[in-house]
């Protein structure tokens, strides 16, 4: 069956007001109009601002009931990773575990250089916040987030989380070495 989601209205060159009724509004337009799914991108160096796709996504998970959540990619080098835990096990809470989290390493060299962070380290940083977040999921027990993968027929362990690859089109950024590198480091978190 064909399922059908949409992006979340939160800002960007063209985007309405970023303001929380704005987001608000437009999260309850979409499941009233039938969307399977609403997604939230990641970007920060790009010349305007686009909410934090956690914070949007938050704010969507208060105003709908039934609709899913998603983060199209969730760029995890930019970001402290145990900061990052906790938002997202904060989102996958408040939207009653609707959120379904892809993460990446990251495509855009402005993300990285926004925030003073070398592009080219993003693999190395992506596998150490996966392999924290696999220490942190050890220590406690909690929600399960689902995952979302476009790897066709991959199957999901418990508590996996899932990549959607980067554009770049070196080997340690293919499809199935992204897969690979998530499925290894985070199988076990949270």
């Amino acid at each position: 069956m064909t399922r059908f989601g949409i992006i979340l209205p939160s800002g960007g060159r063209s985007g309405p007001a970023l303001e929380a009724e704005s987001l608000a509004g437009a999260a309850r337009r979409i499941e009233a109009a039938g969307f399977e799914s609403i997604w939230a991108f990641d970007a920060i160096g790009r010349g305007f601002l686009l909410a934090d796709p956690l914070t949007a996504l938050s704010v969507a998970a208060t105003v709908t009931r039934h609709v899913e959540l998603g983060t199209g990619v969730l760029q995890v080098p930019l970001r402290n990773p145990v900061e990052l835990a906790q938002r997202v096990l904060t989102t996958h809470l408040v939207s009653s575990g609707r959120l379904r989290l892809g993460v990446g390493a990251g495509s855009t060299t402005a993300d990285f250089e926004a925030l003073g962070l070398d592009f080219a380290s993003r693999f190395r940083r992506l596998d150490e916040s996966l392999s924290i977040w696999r220490a942190t999921g050890r220590a406690r027990t909690g929600p399960t987030i689902r995952a979302i993968s476009n790897a066709p027929g991959t199957t999901l362990a418990r508590g996996c989380i899932a990549c959607v690859s980067s554009a770049s089109t070196t080997s340690s950024s293919s499809p199935g070495t992204m897969m690979r590198r998530i499925f290894r480091s985070s199988t076990s978190w949270p």
